[in-house]
């Protein structure tokens, strides 16, 4: 598909989050020497090809030159879009916990609005945000708490980005996780004390490191009730029982190119072939080593769980890369085991 067909909603941009500059690099490095090896997502709206997925891969291959393939996917309305877009970010292991708060909350009040709307009017209407509260907790095997300070939290990050380029530096700053206290305070802010979020924006965007340095925990804030008190981040999994749409793993497979795909904390040093940060440049010894260690630490974890009970926690389109990765990594063991047969005869 010609480049210059392809078009790009803000709407959607703005749901994405940036890759890190060695990410970036890494990512253009590959394109450059394997060419784009996943397709773009597009779908299209009446004569138009709007892009999905795929907005890094495809600026570096208008930059190269390079030609891509695209998968088509078919969506509803734009609401549908957005939800497919923020779910899709969920399987990207190098987010933040705070890119995840966010990214669930957004999806909660996706689905909170698109109830009230259509329930607007009736004698429903005024239980909608309970219900939908419910459901999306049910939906992410969390607590109600977590989804509500997850929108809270949405709200604030929104908040702070309507203040202009001040804001939106400091909003920054706290999905990248430079804040300390976050995720946790933000919504506290916002629910009692968002006139001061100017007061934020600058202090943030002068290096403070904490959100309480800058505004000072509250008296009422401090007699909050245990229960109303924040639990863990949310580690969104979709729990397969959940008054949720089924997952399509068609539609939902997280396309890996555009990010360093073992980059979260268990894999941060991952290997992806073809992706050094020049072209040509070999892989060092040190990140080889780096990387079979991480695995068999992980390994070491998961070998003392119940298949059964880890697949009955985890989404569908998770046990989708497990099956398709069980029989190349199953080849690659035994091939390195006759290596090292070999090793020891030699």
């Amino acid at each position: 598909m010609p480049a210059n067909e392809i078009v790009i909603l803000p709407q959607i941009e703005d749901l994405l989050y940036p890759l890190k500059s060695e990410e970036l690099a890494h990512l253009e490095a590959s394109i450059a020497k394997e060419g784009v090896r996943d397709p773009l997502v597009i779908w299209r709206r009446d004569n138009e090809s709007i892009l999905i997925d795929g907005h890094h891969r495809y600026a570096i291959a208008r930059k190269l030159g390079i030609a891509f393939d695209v998968k088509e996917i078919q969506f509803v309305d734009m609401n549908d879009v957005l939800d497919w877009v923020d779910k899709n970010q969920l399987g990207r292991r190098n987010l933040t916990d705070e890119e995840r708060t966010l990214t669930i909350g957004r999806i909660y009040q996706r689905v909170r609005d698109q109830r009230a709307a259509a329930r607007a009017g009736t004698a429903e209407s005024r239980g909608e945000c309970g219900s939908a509260l419910q459901h999306v907790a049910d939906g992410w095997n969390v607590s109600t708490g977590t989804i509500k300070r997850a929108s809270d939290f949405a709200s604030a990050i929104e908040l702070l980005k309507s203040l202009g380029e001040e804001g939106t530096m400091a909003a920054n700053r706290i999905l990248a996780g430079d804040v300390a206290d976050g995720i946790t305070e933000l919504p506290k802010v916002y629910k009692t004390d968002n006139d001061r979020f100017p007061e934020l924006a600058t202090g943030l965007c002068s290096g403070k490191k904490r959100i309480r340095d800058i505004i000072p925990k509250s008296p009422v804030a401090s007699r909050e009730p245990e229960h109303e008190r924040p639990a863990r981040t949310v580690n969104p999994q979709p729990a397969e029982d959940a008054d949720l749409p089924p997952i399509d793993a068609q539609r939902y497979t997280t396309f890996s190119s555009d990010a360093e795909p073992n980059s979260d904390d268990f894999f941060r040093d991952a290997v992806e072939e073809g992706a050094s940060p020049m072209p040509g440049l070999e892989i060092s010894p040190v990140e080889i080593q780096a990387n079979v260690l991480q695995l068999f630490t992980a390994m070491d974890f998961l070998l003392r769980l119940n298949p059964k009970s880890v697949r009955e926690n985890l989404p569908q389109y998770v046990i989708k890369q497990i099956v398709e990765h069980i029989q190349p990594t199953a080849q690659w063991l035994q091939d390195f085991a006759q290596s090292e047969r070999e090793q020891a005869h030699g």
